[in-house]
């Protein structure tokens, strides 16, 4: 028996940079920006302002090509117990690595997580914050050969799947990453 997908306004997934140029206190302003996000008056209006007052978001950490991980699994937020059990969430989450940069990982990590949700929504995003750029690319193995996912192509088969990116850089690691997110991410 297949079950129901259940209804939301968006599904989103919250994609944070974990390698090794992420330094502790850069870490930190990713959980409590998003933390504070979810406890803040405006986000919760604007959900309920939705059609349906609800979203459905997960938090993914990635780093190097095969290191990415669900760290607080799919939450319904819609009102504001929800959002504070979310909020909690982020706040007590781990930190799982400190490897390479591989935006291309994280996008296709989080395009495969909504694929799978167990949610319809018509707008998909995934929020993808980092500090550094692509330094590590995809390799997928189909069958008994490798081949290179690049962060565009990663980028491509999100938009192909209409799904937004969007793309938040934490300065201070390297100059112009503001520009190179917008540009490539």
């Amino acid at each position: 028996k297949t079950e129901a997908l259940k209804d939301v306004d968006v599904i989103l997934v919250l994609a944070l940079e974990s390698s090794g140029s992420i330094n502790d206190h850069r870490w930190e302003i990713q959980r409590q920006g998003y933390a504070a996000a979810f406890n803040s008056p405006e986000l919760l209006n604007a959900i309920r302002k939705g059609p349906l007052g609800a979203i459905a978001v997960s938090v993914v950490a990635w780093s190097s090509v095969y290191q990415q991980y669900v760290i607080v699994g799919w939450h319904v937020v819609s009102d504001t117990t929800s959002a504070k059990v979310f909020s909690t969430k982020i706040l007590e989450m781990p930190r799982p690595y400190r490897g390479g940069t591989s935006i291309a990982g994280g996008i296709m990590y989080s395009v495969s997580l909504i694929r799978r949700a167990p949610f319809r929504a018509h707008r998909k995003i995934i929020d993808v914050s980092g500090d550094g750029r692509n330094d590590v690319d995809l390799f997928l193995p189909p069958k008994m050969s490798l081949f290179l996912i690049t962060l565009e192509q990663a980028r491509s088969e999100a938009l192909h799947s209409n799904i937004t990116i969007n793309a938040l850089a934490l300065e201070g690691n390297e100059d112009g990453i503001t520009e190179y997110f917008r540009d490539f991410v």
